[in-house]
């Protein structure tokens, strides 16, 4: 018997990944006005579809904010941590 898997080529997902970096770069610019469960599930979301991006995002979005650094580098980690258990 003969099985067949479809396989849904990279490129397909292009777009998803830029739009979760998208909102993610909004709502991370509105500083300690922030929405972090937003942020927590768009990066959740993220970190699901492609992990490796989500570190080189968080080192980019989190260096100009000082003051929001560390709430949003917890997010990432929870963030993280959530995608992982999924």
């Amino acid at each position: 018997m003969l099985q067949y898997q479809l396989v849904t080529p990279i490129s397909h997902y292009i777009p998803y990944v830029a739009n979760q970096v998208k909102k993610i770069e909004a709502e991370a610019a509105k500083g300690e006005a922030a929405d972090p469960s937003k942020l927590e599930r768009w990066m959740t979301t993220l970190a699901k579809m492609a992990p490796d991006i989500i570190e080189v995002m968080a080192a980019s979005l989190a260096g100009p904010v000082a003051g929001f650094t560390v709430v949003f580098k917890k997010i990432v980690e929870r963030a993280k941590a959530s995608s992982a258990e999924a």
